[in-house]
């Protein structure tokens, strides 16, 4: 026979047991909604020049022309000290390291068919079996396979280092960023995430005294200039369940555990590119950060972008052509800049007028940030750059 008193007293504890954890759900689920904010933390302001090093030849050997001590000097005594080592091209290949740098296996894809065997029909947007199997086939149809495979992200980040180097031996002061190249396969990112995080960033404080990754090596600079990729949850503000957003925010937690900063240089189109781009700005601390490029440079067609990023710089956060930010009111500590752009076309062209004229437009839109702005700079390579009539224009942003 049951005991009354004995079934209740059980049957209480039940109850109470049921509505703390009830309590405890209920507490969990009204939380803030989760994202990518950081606590905020003091930023510098910058003025990174992009130099292009590296390889292009696809046999692991310097394409790019090579910045000299002269050249080096000459940045130094202009006010240049910042400077993003970037490739010119897109590394498909890596080599697994130890843990002294040295490559212990042949040259693999940074993102394979194998690896995109692997993807969900959560990962890839899809709803049926058919259509997660007709992606992966669009997707595997854009993987190559080059001739030669020493074109590695192992060779690109030696080139890099070797020229940041040279750079502190002339100027111990300066502040380097290196890169984390383009990524050729929107939605195999992540597996390019492990591999830069796996070789590059480990080479890269291998190569540095503990005293000039703590003073000189100030961070990172993402490579791929938009977040392009399937999927798109405005919704989820940690990654938006976008694949380069996902990569990104991989790199940007392991860099940033280290104190260090990531820069971002996305390009400006009509469309949902730049949405996205502008609302990664605005609502995450993914990147620190986020220099847009007008474009206008080479087409009166990207005219409107320099006022909008006129605007966007003076308030400090992205805003479309009407004035209103992208994605609402900004949350995020990111700087929210310009990316300069100079090249020898106003001398080598015919119509080069048309490219002073538009270069001018920087000059009238943008000057008058150089001394309490974050800004970047590019000025294509090294042949470009010290041409003498280019570098009297571009050491003008310096002083």
């Amino acid at each position: 026979m049951v005991n009354l008193k004995s079934f209740l007293a059980k049957s209480a504890v039940r109850l109470i047991s049921a509505v703390s954890a009830a309590a405890m759900c209920l507490a969990l689920c009204s939380c803030e909604p989760k994202n990518s904010l950081r606590d905020p933390v003091e930023l510098d302001r910058i003025m990174p020049v992009l130099l292009y090093t590296g390889i292009g030849f696809g046999n692991g050997t310097q394409a790019c022309p090579e910045f000299t001590e002269a050249d080096i000097r000459k940045m130094t005594e202009a006010g240049i000290t910042d400077f993003i080592l970037n490739t010119a091209v897109s590394p498909i290949y890596y080599r697994d390291i130890d843990e002294n740098g040295n490559e212990i296996s042949e040259s693999k894809l940074l993102c394979s068919k194998e690896d995109i065997d692997t993807l969900t029909m959560e990962d890839l947007g899809v709803d049926s079996e058919y259509e997660l199997e007709t992606k992966k086939e669009q997707i595997k149809s854009n993987i190559t396979i080059q001739a030669d495979d020493r074109d590695t992200i192992n060779a690109q980040i030696d080139f890099e280092i070797e020229l940041g180097k040279r750079i502190l031996s002339v100027n111990p002061d300066a502040r380097l960023w290196f890169s984390f190249p383009f990524i050729k396969i929107d939605d195999g990112a992540e597996f390019y995430a492990q591999h830069y995080m796996d070789v590059i960033y480990p080479k890269i404080k291998l190569a540095f005294s503990e005293e000039e990754f703590e003073k000189n090596v100030c961070g990172m600079y993402w490579a791929t200039e938009n977040a392009s990729g399937t999927n798109w949850n405005s919704e989820n503000l940690v990654d938006f369940d976008n694949p380069v957003v996902k990569a990104a925010k991989y790199c940007a937690d392991i860099i940033h555990e280290d104190g260090k900063t990531f820069i971002w240089i996305p390009f400006t189109l009509n469309g949902k590119q730049t949405e996205r781009s502008a609302i990664i700005a605005n609502q995450t601390d993914i990147f620190d950060y986020v220099f847009f490029q007008p474009g206008y440079l080479w087409g009166d067609e990207k005219e409107p972008y320099l006022d909008i990023i006129q605007n966007s710089v003076t308030n400090g956060v992205f805003m479309n052509s009407n004035g209103t930010p992208y994605g609402g009111e900004k949350k995020s500590n990111t700087v929210i800049g310009v990316e300069i752009e100079l090249d020898n076309k106003f001398i080598t062209l015919s119509d080069g007028d048309e490219y002073l004229r538009r270069y001018n437009g920087y000059v009238e839109h943008f000057s008058q940030f150089k001394h309490d702005k974050s800004m970047a700079f590019y000025c294509s390579n090294r042949d470009n750059m010290m041409n003498p009539e280019v570098f009297e224009l571009f050491k003008e942003w310096f002083n």
